[in-house]
């Protein structure tokens, strides 16, 4: 699947989560198999997406979503949130 394929579907799953390749965040590699999620605070089902100071940090229905696809949550810092392959 390719990482636009993968970022169409966890923005039909995740309506708010504003998911982009993370060459919008940085300039990086455009075929890198990597996303940012424009986001800050947003939720889904009640449960925060990314929380850097609480349980769970991520929210474990995009970490599932994700895994599948062969890619892992990494925190760029506490208000930033970034998919990666492997």
């Amino acid at each position: 699947m390719t990482i636009t394929n993968i970022i169409n579907n966890i923005n039909k799953l995740f309506p708010n989560i504003n998911a982009v390749h993370k060459s919008e965040f940085d300039g990086s590699d455009e075929n890198a198999k990597a996303i940012w999620f424009r986001m800050e605070g947003e939720e889904h089902g009640g449960v925060r997406y990314f929380n850097p100071y609480g349980t769970p940090e991520f929210h474990p229905k995009l970490v599932k979503s994700l895994a599948e696809v062969g890619m892992h949550l990494e925190p760029h810092d506490s208000g930033t949130l970034m998919a990666y392959e492997g």
